[in-house]
C-alpha cells in the first residue's frame, strides 16, 4: 500500500508540473484511496488516440468530438462480427460514424484487435488508401441530374462498349440493354457509370472529388474511366464524409475531430444542388436492406436510410455507406496485406456490419416520417412512362418525375413512334412507296440498335418496329449506316503475350432503319455479312486499317483506326 502512495504521489506532482493538474486537483488526488487491487488500463479507440497524438505530439491532454457511447457500441459490434469474418479469410475491418450535421467524426474503429500482430492489428484502417469500388457511382448520377444530362426516370443504354481499349464489364457478366438510371444505381452496374462519367468528363469529376476532400487524386493525369467504378484510391474516412454531402443536401463540410462546432455564421460550400442529392438519396434508399426480410418489421420502424456498398476488383475490398437523418457511417473490410475472398463483397458482409452501427446510433425521439418533401429547386414534370424523356404525342402512357428546375432535360422520347404498314408484308412504308398498297398506321417501340441484341424483354421486342418495305427505290433516305464500335482514329494497344485471337475487336453499326443484311471489309476486303444488330469481331493485326461497311442499297460508313503494341 506505502508503495502505491508514493506512486500516486509521484504520478500527482508530475500531472501538475506539465499543467494537466492545478495545485487543487494534485492535493485531491493525494487524499484518493488506493485501490486494494490492479485494475485493468482503460484501452478504449487504441487505434484514434494513436492518431491522435501523432497529429498533437505536444499537447498531453487532447479534446475530441467522438462520443464514448457510439464509440464503444461501434467497436463491440465490429469485434462481434470478427469472429465470423476470420473464417471467411477477412482479417480487417473498420469503421466511421460521423455527425453529418456538424461534421464531427463520433467513432473511429481502425480494427478488430489492436494486439492482433498477425494481421497487421495496429493499422488503423480508416487511414488506409484502398480502391472504393462502386462506392462513387452515386455522384455521377447526382451530377449528370445537376448538368440536365438525366432523370431518375431515364432508360440508359446498358450494352457492350469500348472505349479505346477499355471494355468496362458489369459485375455479373451480363448486359441488360436498356435499365432506368435508378436501377442502375441500385444495381451498381458497371456500363452505365462508366458512360456517365465520360459525358461529365474526367476533369470535372475529379475536381468534385478533390473539392470535396478526397486526396488519392495526385495522380489525376493517369486516371481513366475505371475511375467510375473504383480505379482511383480513398480512405474510409475521406469517402464517408462524401457521402454527407448526399445527407446534407449537397453541401460540403471538413470533417473534425475538435469537440467545438463551427461558428454559426459559417456557411459549407455547395457542391450538388439539393434537388440531386434528394433524387440520389430516394435511389439509394429504394433498396433493401442486407439482412431483409429477417429484420422487415425492425426496418419499419427506424428512420429511412439510404446506403451504397462497393466492392474493389479481385474482391480485395468491401465497402458500405449509408445515412440516417442524423449520422453517416462508413464501414470498410479486407486484409491489409491485400489478399483477396471471395466473400469480400460489400452488400453481403460489409452492408449489415453498418446497418448495427447505424442503428446503434439512431435516436428513437428522431424518426421522422419515411416521406421526404421535395426540395425548392424540383419540379414535377411528366415523362414518357417507357423512356423517361418528356413525351410526345406518341407516347401512350405518362407519369410523374421530380426534375430540377433549373437544368430540366430537354430530351423528348425517341422510343415511341407511328408507321404506316404494308398489311400484306409488315413491313413500314413512306409516302413514296405506299402507293397502290393496302396499309394501317401502327404505333411502335423503336430500339436503338445497339441494345436490340440485349434486349430480353418480349414485349418490348413484340412492339418493336418494323424494318422499311427493301424494295422502296428511295429506302437511301430513311437513313444512314454509322459505324458506332470502334470509334474513327482509334488507337489500339496489344499485350504482347497474349494470344490476338483473345484480343478481338468488335465491329458495331448503327442500322436502325435497315432490314437486310451488312457487309464488313477490312482495308476493301470482305471479312463477313451479318444481321445489322449483330456484333462482328476483327482478329486484330499490327497497322493501320481502314474498316468499311455497306448494305445492298449501297448505304455504308468507314472508319480507320491503329493497332499496335506498347
Amino acid at each position: 500500500a506505502d508503495n502505491v502512495k508514493n506512486a500516486l504521489r509521484k504520478v500527482a506532482h508530475r500531472l501538475q508540473a506539465v499543467g494537466v493538474f492545478s495545485k487543487l486537483d494534485r492535493e485531491q488526488a493525494l487524499k484518493e484511496t488506493p485501490p486494494d487491487r490492479l485494475k485493468r488500463f482503460p484501452r478504449a479507440l487504441p487505434h484514434a488516440a494513436v492518431w491522435l497524438k501523432q497529429l498533437n505530439p505536444h499537447k498531453v491532454r487532447i479534446d475530441t468530438s467522438l462520443d464514448r457511447a457510439i464509440q464503444i457500441k461501434a467497436e463491440k459490434i465490429m469485434q462481434s462480427y470478427h469472429k465470423q469474418l476470420k473464417t471467411l479469410g477477412i482479417h480487417n475491418g473498420s469503421a466511421v460514424v460521423i455527425d453529418q450535421r456538424t461534421g464531427q467524426i463520433r467513432a473511429l474503429v481502425g480494427n478488430f484487435d489492436f494486439f492482433d500482430r498477425d494481421h497487421h492489428g495496429q493499422v488503423a484502417g480508416f487511414l488506409g488508401m484502398r480502391s472504393p469500388g462502386s462506392a462513387l457511382k452515386p455522384f455521377l448520377f447526382a451530377l449528370s441530374i445537376d448538368r440536365g444530362f438525366m432523370l431518375p426516370s431515364y432508360l440508359l443504354q446498358d450494352v457492350a462498349v469500348c472505349y479505346a481499349s477499355y471494355e468496362p464489364q458489369n459485375y455479373d457478366g451480363q448486359f441488360r440493354g436498356l435499365v432506368r438510371a435508378d436501377e442502375a444505381l441500385v444495381m451498381s452496374l458497371n456500363v452505365p457509370a462508366v458512360n456517365q462519367l465520360n459525358r461529365i468528363g474526367m476533369d470535372p469529376f475529379l475536381g468534385f472529388l478533390e473539392t470535396a476532400g478526397l486526396s488519392g487524386l495526385h495522380r489525376k493525369d493517369r486516371l481513366g474511366l475505371s475511375a467510375a467504378i473504383g480505379g482511383l484510391e480513398a480512405n474510409l474516412l475521406e469517402l464517408t464524409n462524401l457521402y454527407t454531402i448526399l445527407a446534407r443536401g449537397g453541401s460540403v463540410l471538413a470533417w473534425s475531430v475538435k469537440p467545438t462546432e463551427n461558428p454559426p455564421d459559417w456557411r459549407p460550400l455547395r457542391l450538388i444542388s439539393s434537388g440531386a442529392a434528394y433524387l440520389t438519396r430516394q435511389a439509394l434508399g429504394s433498396r433493401d436492406r442486407p439482412d431483409f426480410p429477417h429484420r422487415r418489421d425492425i426496418a419499419r420502424t427506424l428512420p429511412r436510410v439510404f446506403w451504397k456498398t462497393g466492392t474493389s476488383y479481385g474482391h480485395k475490398d468491401a465497402w458500405a455507406i449509408g445515412a440516417d437523418t442524423e449520422h453517416t457511417v462508413g464501414i470498410w473490410l479486407g486484409n491489409f496485406d491485400a489478399t483477396p475472398s471471395v466473400h469480400l463483397v460489400g452488400a453481403e458482409r460489409a452492408g449489415p456490419l453498418m446497418f448495427d452501427i447505424l442503428e446503434s446510433t439512431s435516436n428513437p425521439k428522431n424518426r421522422p416520417d419515411h416521406r421526404e418533401p421535395l426540395p425548392d429547386d424540383l419540379i414535377e414534370v411528366e415523362v414518357c412512362a417507357l423512356s423517361g424523356r418528356l413525351p410526345t404525342k406518341y407516347c401512350p402512357d405518362r407519369r410523374l418525375q421530380a426534375a430540377p428546375v433549373r437544368n430540366l432535360p430537354t430530351e423528348s422520347c425517341s422510343m415511341h413512334i407511328e408507321l404506316e404498314v404494308d398489311t400484306a408484308t409488315g413491313f413500314a412504308l413512306c409516302p413514296l412507296c405506299r402507293k397502290h398498297r393496302n396499309y394501317v398506321r401502327r404505333s411502335f417501340i423503336r430500339l436503338p440498335t445497339a441494345v436490340q441484341r440485349w434486349i430480353k424483354d418480349e414485349n418490348l421486342l413484340g412492339r418493336s418496329a418494323p424494318g422499311h418495305l427493301p424494295t422502296c427505290r428511295y429506302v437511301t433516305n430513311q437513313g444512314k449506316l454509322q459505324i458506332t464500335q470502334p470509334q474513327d482514329n482509334t488507337t489500339v494497344i496489344l499485350v504482347d503475350n497474349l494470344d490476338p485471337a483473345q484480343q478481338e475487336i468488335p465491329l458495331e453499326v448503327n442500322a436502325s432503319q435497315h432490314h437486310g443484311e451488312v457487309f464488313w471489309y477490312i482495308n476493301g476486303r470482305l471479312l463477313q455479312r451479318a444481321a445489322p444488330n449483330q456484333r462482328v469481331w476483327f482478329k486484330p493485326e499490327i497497322g493501320e486499317f481502314e474498316i468499311s461497311v455497306l448494305d445492298d442499297t449501297g448505304r455504308g460508313d468507314r472508319i480507320r483506326i491503329r493497332i499496335q503494341t506498347l
